[in-house]
């Protein structure tokens, strides 16, 4: 009886730090995969909270809050809650990929683990920066905190490349999209 009792209670604790560990992968963010809907995210997860917000041009998209607090963005083309998703993205630091990079993290720290920052990109939206290593999985993206240093800023548009940035600058969020 006492096997049983133990075996339970450890059953039980794994279960416990299996909810509390938020996975980045290629395919999904906190269990919620690219293709899914907001309809069965939903269903799925009951006690999560659903927002909708709009991004500087305007796109609606929806922010699921889990009980633990941690934030996922997703974006569904076709914008009706039964439509697939194709954009995930968490600037919670709790979300780690499978390198054990993860939001605030400093882009030095993550470079070591990524083979090597490959270049900082600037795009036209919002002048949003990411971060692009050697070994990057295909359908991961990491925004930075507007750490990367452009010569070129203001005398050219955008994109614009560089390998340069501040000292302690840091990935804001991971973005998993459809590559």
């Amino acid at each position: 009886m006492m096997k049983q009792i133990f075996l339970g209670t450890l059953l039980a604790a794994a279960a416990c730090s299996a909810q509390a560990e938020c996975r980045i992968t290629e395919n999904g963010i906190n269990g919620i995969r690219l293709g899914q809907s907001v309809a069965q995210i939903k269903a799925a997860h009951l006690k999560a909270g659903f927002s909708t917000e709009s991004d500087a041009e305007g796109a609606e998209y929806t922010v699921i809050t889990f009980p633990s607090k941690l934030d996922v963005a997703v974006f569904a083309d076709g914008g009706t809650p039964k439509s697939p998703i194709t954009y995930l993205s968490t600037a919670s630091p709790e979300c780690r990929t499978t390198a054990g990079v993860h939001p605030q993290m400093k882009i030095a720290e993550a470079a070591k683990r990524y083979g090597g920052l490959k270049r900082i990109e600037m795009v036209e939206i919002e002048a949003r920066q990411f971060a692009r290593f050697r070994k990057t999985p295909a359908a991961l993206q990491f925004r930075i905190d507007y750490s990367g240093i452009f010569p070129d800023a203001g005398k050219t548009d955008p994109p614009l490349y560089t390998r340069r940035y501040e000292k302690n600058g840091k990935i804001d969020s991971i973005e998993v999209v459809k590559p």
